[in-house]
């Protein structure tokens, strides 16, 4: 190994391990909020000796939040130690790699819209569901990249590793669990097709999916699901109900949560993709007339798409075919992500490449089809959806800026996306740190109210309430009986909810 070679590995060890303690001191400032206080509290120990019957089958989920529920420490540990692995899982995956690529990734991350980074980042809850899954489903796209790469080659033991990650990925989160079954048919079928034939570590993350489905499928909690008699949760099963079920879910959440507010994962999709249109143009000028048109058209819609997502950022209230316009957002995001699928295909000449985006681009498509006919779905459920952008992102920007490319070499794309983590450093770190001061004192102002005698106590809301997932313990609700349960007050004291700037007023 040269003195080179080895310098850089020890820069990229470097920057994971910095990262690994930014995020583990992030994640130290995030409160318990919302199902965190039933988790933590007697309610989750009692949902573990019933085996978390008729409640769902996300059994490793269910176990992982118990226990980061418990010590604050840990829960910081294993946020820190998941993202900062599944950031360089994204970046293992990518064919060409560079630092640049890493810090796409990253800002990629940290770039989240902020209803899916408050419920399936900062939310202990949400990130054991989703974030966890999400690294695990990574870890085996990693795996399996030589697939692609057409040098199919794997180690001696290797699908004795992916048979567990099959199981255990199949055991947090109920589209993640049959996302995995149906993509690794898919993979099957690709394989047999260009190689004629298939590959121990696919077949075995097949039966290990197919195990923790089964596992998972067999809480009694889903057939109550089905017959409509759970409180919380539905699924239509009859072709009326179905119909209606996927027209609301399409029309409401599904349209906006799935690309319409990834702003800013948005921007970089269409400048990659433009970045990938002048490529071919410029390395492939005796293409047909006819596939530059379709290159060009493609693109048109991709920016296009991004460009609308940016104007309803900026202005919220604007219908832009009034009460149709849900309907407009609904095929616009379809023609979106068509438009992506045949954009990878035609655009890109690396076999390899064209067939990791395009793989990208069918997993978001797969993972989104059962979250059609169930409710409720909220913003979490898209966590995975948007780092499979992620990946497309760093594909194509490796593709289109290699190793040899000048801004690659020099690092100037490094040194502008380092100066862009820094900034979102800064702002997550004023925002959490503020919540965490502030989370404190309001813990220790209701205690303090409680030992002088009052039994209505006022309890204020906390700062920075859109960064947060259920973080009011308002009376008459679940939240304010587990809040006092998870922080061992008495149940007969009775809460009155003020807001932050009155009780930051009243203490001064």
């Amino acid at each position: 190994m040269g003195k080179k070679s080895k310098s850089k590995q020890v820069k990229t060890a470097l920057i994971f391990v910095i990262l690994f303690i930014f995020l583990f001191g992030l994640a130290y400032l995030f409160p318990y909020t919302g199902d965190d206080w039933a988790w933590g509290g007697s309610l989750g120990i009692e949902r573990l000796h019933n085996h978390f019957r008729d409640y769902n089958g996300r059994y490793l989920g269910n176990l992982l939040v118990i226990a980061m529920t418990r010590s604050n420490f840990l829960k910081a540990f294993v946020m820190s130690g998941v993202i900062t692995g599944l950031l360089y899982l994204i970046f293992k995956t990518v064919k060409q790699r560079s630092t640049a690529v890493f810090l796409f990734a990253a800002v990629g991350f940290f770039a989240l819209p902020r209803y899916i980074f408050r419920q399936a980042v900062v939310w202990t809850s949400g990130f054991t569901n989703y974030v966890v899954p999400t690294f695990l489903i990574i870890a085996y796209i990693c795996i399996i990249k030589c697939i692609f790469d057409g040098e199919p080659k794997f180690k001696k033991f290797t699908f004795v590793g992916t048979f567990f990650i099959g199981i255990s990925a199949a055991l947090f989160m109920e589209n993640i669990t049959l996302y995995q079954v149906a993509i690794d048919f898919v993979i099957i079928l690709g394989t047999l097709i260009a190689y004629k034939k298939s590959f121990a570590p696919v077949i075995s993350h097949l039966f290990g999916s197919i195990t923790g489905c089964v596992i998972m499928f067999t809480n009694s909690a889903y057939l109550k699901i089905v017959n409509s008699s759970d409180g919380y949760r539905t699924m239509e099963t009859s072709s009326e109900g179905m119909t209606a079920r996927i027209k609301e879910n399409l029309l409401k959440v599904i349209s906006k949560e799935l690309a319409l507010n990834n702003v800013v994962i948005n921007i970089f999709i269409a400048l990659v993709c433009f970045a990938l249109a002048v490529k071919f143009i410029k390395e492939n000028k005796n293409a047909s007339a006819g596939r530059k048109s379709f290159i060009w058209l493609n693109l048109f819609i991709i920016i296009s798409y991004t460009s609308y997502s940016i104007a309803v950022k900026l202005y919220q209230g604007w219908n832009i075919v009034l009460n149709y316009t849900n309907i407009f957002n609904s095929l616009f995001v379809v023609l979106f992500g068509i438009a992506l699928f045949v954009f990878s295909l035609i655009c890109v000449t690396d076999t390899a490449v064209k067939l990791r985006l395009s793989f990208y681009i069918l997993s978001i498509a797969v993972l989104t089809a059962p979250l059609f006919v169930v409710t409720p779905i909220g913003s979490r459920c898209f966590f995975c959806s948007s780092m499979f952008f992620v990946l497309f992102i760093c594909e194509a920007f490796g593709y289109v800026f290699d190793s040899e490319n000048p801004l690659i070499k020099n690092g100037t794309f490094a040194k502008a996306l380092t100066s862009v983590c820094l900034c979102l450093a800064m702002f997550y770190i004023s925002v959490f740190g503020y919540i965490f001061i502030s989370d404190g004192r309001r813990n220790r102002y209701v205690r303090e109210q409680i030992e002088s005698g009052k039994t209505t106590v006022e309890v204020p809301e906390l700062p920075y309430q859109g960064y947060l997932w259920n973080s009011t313990p308002d009376p008459d609700t679940v939240w304010c009986e587990r809040y006092k349960d998870f922080h061992g007050i008495d149940q007969g004291i009775e809460f009155k909810i003020i807001s932050y700037s009155t009780w930051r007023k009243s203490v001064k």
